[in-house]
């Protein structure tokens, strides 16, 4: 094994250290917490336990054995291995922390939410895997469940989650106004990641501008109406390997005014270089016609693929991808036709260049050969001659 090897092996066993440290803190902050949610009913229950009567139900049990002192002796044992076997169930089937929690905490934290569904397509779990990881997750305070949505709820990424996965972004939040539109954006993403492509959220992509590196994925739209310049960024920007171009993909499921939506295709038109297209997913057929008429408009049709939600969104990339070849390859074929003819134009120059200086080289010869012979000739004939 050679020196980076090791270098290599030793980064990934401090990198699994650091996980586990980050993993116990929050454990233990965890059960901190939950100690002292449970201590206020742990003591008003002993301190209210004696000189009380008993209750409905103690009373039923008591005449249901024939003994008050057996029945509540019966009711606790119960108790008791109830909460034995709770016990031993949890000691024999721990939660493990493990690498694929770490990505579905980072796949929350980089685009805001999702479902139980949702991460069970992004990481390929069955229903009940998948409600065990997000089980440990929350009980760890590491994830929260939102159940005030249409559904079965949504889950997000807490401030420990987000950090334990190295996610750079702060605490999301969530709109019932924009959850729609937030969990299809998600469906979107989880088709293309599963398909391994490298993509950027709008979070990322605020944060990166945020630090000064983001600026190429904003693009500048102007309003006929009101003049107005407005930034605009995507939902997703999905990246080619080598990272030299990017697609831009818009989710719209609510139609905006055209006005609004012809300024952000002229923007993607007039976008700074790298950009190959726009992939837009609407709800229907009749937004899918829509967009592509503002497309044609404003000269973006080449470069704009339009689908419908559900709807494969690799092929329509390859699309763009191929258009983008095809502008390329056409760009490259114009460039090296005015290339030709700027070389053809240069050698023409030249050789009227080099016939000029020969004429005049001729012409010098002449008028030195005339001045010789002219030389030679008597004083009144050269006067004759010349006077001739």
């Amino acid at each position: 094994m050679d020196e980076e090897e090791e270098e290599m092996g030793e980064r990934e066993e401090e990198g699994k250290e650091q996980v586990d440290e980050v993993v116990e803190e929050v454990e233990e902050r965890g059960r901190k917490e939950q100690e002292r949610e449970r201590a206020p009913g742990r003591a008003a229950a002993d301190s209210g336990n004696e000189g009380e009567e008993p209750s409905v139900v103690e009373r039923s049990e008591q005449k249901a054995n024939g003994d008050g002192g057996l029945g509540r002796g019966a009711s606790a044992q119960a108790g008791q291995s109830r909460a034995a076997a709770k016990k031993k169930r949890a000691k024999a089937a721990p939660f493990q922390f493990t690498m694929r929690d770490l990505e579905l905490l980072a796949f929350l934290g980089r685009h805001r939410l999702a479902t139980a569904e949702q991460l069970q397509r992004r990481f390929s779990l069955t229903e009940s895997k998948a409600y065990a990881r997000l089980r440990g997750l929350r009980a760890r305070r590491l994830i929260r469940h939102e159940r005030d949505v249409p559904g079965p709820g949504i889950f997000l990424a807490t401030r420990g989650g987000l950090r334990l996965s190295d996610v750079d972004l702060a605490e999301a939040s969530f709109s019932l106004a924009t959850l729609r539109h937030d969990l299809a954006v998600a469906d979107v993403a989880i088709e293309l990641e599963r398909e391994g492509r490298w993509l950027f959220s709008e979070r990322e992509l605020r944060r990166a501008i945020a630090e000064g590196y983001g600026d190429d994925y904003r693009i500048e739209c102007r309003e006929s109406g009101t003049g107005r310049t407005l930034r605009h960024l995507p939902d997703l920007a999905v990246n080619d390997p080598d990272g030299s171009a990017w697609t831009a993909v818009e989710v719209e499921l609510t139609q905006k005014r055209s006005e609004r939506t012809r300024s952000i295709l002229s923007g993607y038109r007039s976008a700074r270089e790298g950009l190959q297209g726009v992939l837009y997913v609407v709800p229907s057929e009749t937004a899918r016609r829509r967009i592509e008429g503002l497309g044609r408009k404003v000269g973006l049709d080449g470069r704009l693929q339009v689908i419908r939600q559900g709807e494969p969104a690799g092929p329509a990339l390859e699309a763009i991808a191929r258009s983008g070849e095809e502008s390329e390859h056409r760009r490259t074929a114009a460039e090296e036709r005015r290339r030709a003819e700027q070389e053809e134009r240069a050698r023409r120059e030249a050789e009227f260049r080099a016939r000029q200086e020969e004429l005049g080289r001729e012409e010098a010869a002449a008028r030195e050969a005339q001045e010789r012979e002219e030389a030679r000739l008597p004083n009144r004939l050269r006067r004759a001659v010349r006077g001739y």
